[in-house]
């Protein structure tokens, strides 16, 4: 319930989980349309963790 207050600690982290689901997901996008490589050079300059899915 505390998920759909507005301005809650925990919509907060949800904010923060969508945009690393979306950051992750253009990602993907990048691998797919180009190169591991350039997914990965852009995940560095961007300073994101990411692991490509398998």
């Amino acid at each position: 319930m505390a998920a759909l207050i507005p301005g809650g600690v925990v919509d907060a982290e949800l904010q923060q989980a969508g945009m690393a689901a979306g950051i992750d997901m253009s990602l993907h996008r990048v691998r797919r349309m180009h190169s591991l490589d350039l997914a990965q050079r852009t995940a560095r300059q961007m300073a994101f963790d990411w692991e490509p899915a398998a």
